[in-house]
């Protein structure tokens, strides 16, 4: 290879390498300016957030235009300046003209990068963490009436319908309810100050907890920090993260592949110390998000708050049933 031949890989292998870091430069210069707060991961989060009603109408438009939706928020976020006032109704036809025109790999190199960082999560996103509700239908067999006096009159065998046994069925219907904040930053004292990096949703103990991407279990055991966690893997190499819940969907594994909508455990307020540790707070689902950028070791942690919003209206419904014996 001659002298030019290695410098110009060189420089190419270096543009690689350099990558994750013009990302997070590009990242620090336009999210802290307009916040006026000292660089860092959370602030950067911040600013790569979308509102949730904005992802809303974003998911309608590129589903009805066939067009994918994290390419639809990167040309959104470059119409919007990423300016969250700006995420409107009025960028939309910009957005969908230039969607027809380009595809990600014409992409300027900034919205590239952005466009890197979207397809990690936006289109795996399918369902909410707390269902809407769940249906119990349960079955219960009829007592068998064996009463003599029931016997046809002419004193023949009472017919074969008769020896069948009778079930009756009824269905109840739970709700589930939630609250939430953007909460994401906000200061967290247990092992050392820290800031918050996922948001925190509040329901009742006990309610199911369902996995709002496809992926792999990688974790399903303690931590002290969120007690009895989840931890699904997607195939983007996204990590998201269930915390504090009070037990298992022992159905499930570690290494075990989950559907969006698959039930992973149970609201609860196990963690803060040592394996069984609990109540040292209010029963809540901790959601976290982890992506990988390109050469960097630790995640890098995206805000949860507005993609919680906005998968509220994809909550689903759970189906139970139940058998209850019946007879003499």
């Amino acid at each position: 290879m001659t002298k030019k031949g290695i410098k110009k890989k060189i420089i190419i292998t270096g543009s690689v390498l350099l990558m994750p870091l013009f990302l997070i430069f590009f990242l620090m210069i336009m999210f802290t300016q307009r916040s006026g707060t000292g660089s860092n991961p959370i602030v950067m989060a911040k600013g790569l957030d979308i509102p949730a009603g904005f992802l809303s109408i974003a998911n309608k438009a590129a589903t009805e235009n066939g067009i994918e939706f994290a390419f639809f928020l990167t040309l959104s976020a470059g119409a919007a300046n990423f300016n969250p006032d700006n995420f409107t109704n009025e960028i939309i036809p910009e957005v969908l003209g230039k969607a027809k025109t380009c595809n990600p790999d014409s992409l300027p190199d900034s919205l590239k990068e952005i466009y890197s960082i979207y397809s990690k999560y936006y289109n795996d996103l399918k369902v909410g963490p707390i269902p809407k509700s769940k249906i119990i239908t349960t079955t219960v067999q009829k007592k068998q009436n064996n009463d003599d006096s029931k016997q046809p009159a002419d004193g023949t065998e009472a017919g074969s319908e008769n020896d069948q046994p009778q079930y009756e069925t009824t269905s109840t219907e739970i709700q589930y309810t939630y609250s939430h904040s953007d909460d994401f930053g906000a200061q967290r004292t247990f092992g050392g100050d820290r800031a918050h990096e996922g948001n925190d949703i509040i329901a009742d103990g006990g309610v199911p907890i369902v996995s709002i991407t496809d992926g792999v279990i990688r974790d399903m055991n303690w931590n002290d920090f969120g007690g009895n966690i989840v931890g699904v893997l997607t195939d983007k190499d996204t990590y998201f993260y269930y915390a504090h819940m009070r037990g298992f969907n022992t159905a499930f594994h570690e290494g075990d592949r989950v559907k969006a909508g698959d039930v992973l455990g149970y609201v609860g307020n196990t963690g803060y110390g040592p394996p069984g540790t609990s109540g040292m707070f209010i029963t809540h689902l901790h959601l976290q998000i982890g992506i990988k950028l390109e050469g960097q070791k630790k995640r890098f942690y995206i805000s949860p708050y507005n993609i919680v919003a906005y998968l509220d209206q994809f909550r689903i419904t759970l189906h139970e049933e139940a058998n209850v014996g019946g007879g003499d």
